[in-house]
């Protein structure tokens, strides 16, 4: 079991993981693409990218299940949580190389 792991408490303590069977799920239970943002996510978007990352460690959670333990109390917890996963899970943009170049200088005569 791969991927990016943060602790979340719910019903128990948990863990929230992101891998590529996290992407597939959420596709397959949403029918949109995954982004890799939260930004546009409607709140049964977001209970499916939950239910996902959690199934990584308890294949048998329902999405009912999940929904239960998300009661509006743990709702901006959730939100952090999965945008903290998203953030340390997204690849590190390349680093521009700079170039030295040595500057000519001209002198005066």
């Amino acid at each position: 079991m791969g991927g990016t792991k943060l602790e979340i408490m719910l019903d128990k303590p948990r863990h929230l993981i992101l891998n590529l069977n996290v992407v597939r799920e959420f596709e397959q239970a949403t029918g949109k693409n995954f982004s890799g943002s939260l930004a546009n996510l409607s709140g049964s978007d977001m209970l499916a990218l939950l239910w996902a990352s959690l199934r990584q460690e308890e294949e048998t959670l329902s999405l009912h299940a999940v929904g239960d333990m998300a009661h509006a109390g743990k709702w901006n917890e959730i939100d952090q949580k999965l945008a903290v996963l998203i953030s340390e899970a997204a690849p590190e943009e390349p680093k521009k190389k700079t170039s030295k170049r040595s500057k000519k200088q001209t002198s005066s005569p």
